[in-house]
């Protein structure tokens, strides 16, 4: 069979029956758009996630802040009591953090994935090369299990990050450090938050 010439192909389609499968069936062009919806409810959602995955690639922040304290009670497992004590302790906390002027950015990263978006808590006060102030910056902050949610929706998306995330998950697969541990679990545990600060420190830097 011959090709039909183009100028031709909107004569034949013009004589083709109704309901013929094809371009002229209005069943089959509601069909295939259902369709079309469908992939796209499916593929939006990646979209933004790659998406933010950019955002915090570029402009982010994923780490592991250590931080020391007073301790003033320690656990006796032998007697059952807390005896009062003057020691200092330190403790690790991964999160991650975007500090944007775009508020836009940050808003989408707030519906994207799991975390708080607020005003950065301290304002900026120095000038820019012109002389004007600074923009408001715009801060999405996740931490705790919020972040295991949000690293999970990340990583398959996260390139110059990634292995900081990954440091993220490995981090949270430690038991959590609690009083009535006994010592020698605890400062096992605490040992292995240390070796991850220290090989995030690295990463970042």
């Amino acid at each position: 069979m011959e090709k039909a010439p183009i100028d031709n192909i909107a004569e034949i389609i013009a004589k083709l029956p109704k309901g013929t499968i094809g371009l002229t069936d209005p069943e089959y062009y509601q069909k295939r758009l259902a369709q079309a919806y469908t992939k796209a409810d499916e593929i939006l959602p990646l979209l933004n996630l790659a998406y933010c995955a950019g955002v915090v690639d570029g402009e982010g922040w994923i780490g592991i802040a250590r931080k020391f304290y007073e301790r003033h009670h320690v656990y006796d497992r032998e007697n059952g009591c807390f005896h009062q004590v003057q020691e200092r302790d330190v403790y690790y906390t991964p999160s991650l953090s975007v500090n944007m002027t775009s508020k836009l950015a940050i808003d989408i990263l707030g519906a994207c994935l799991y975390g708080s978006v607020d005003p950065t808590t301290k304002k900026d006060k120095r000038l820019t090369k012109s002389g004007k102030m600074r923009k408001e910056a715009f801060r999405f902050h996740s931490h705790s299990r919020k972040l295991v949610k949000t690293i999970d929706l990340l990583l398959p998306y996260l390139k110059v990050k990634k292995p900081q995330a990954e440091l993220i998950l490995e981090f949270y697969t430690l038991p959590k450090i609690h009083w009535s541990l006994p010592d020698k679990q605890k400062d096992e545990i605490k040992n292995a938050q240390r070796l991850l600060f220290e090989k995030m420190k690295v990463l970042n830097g």
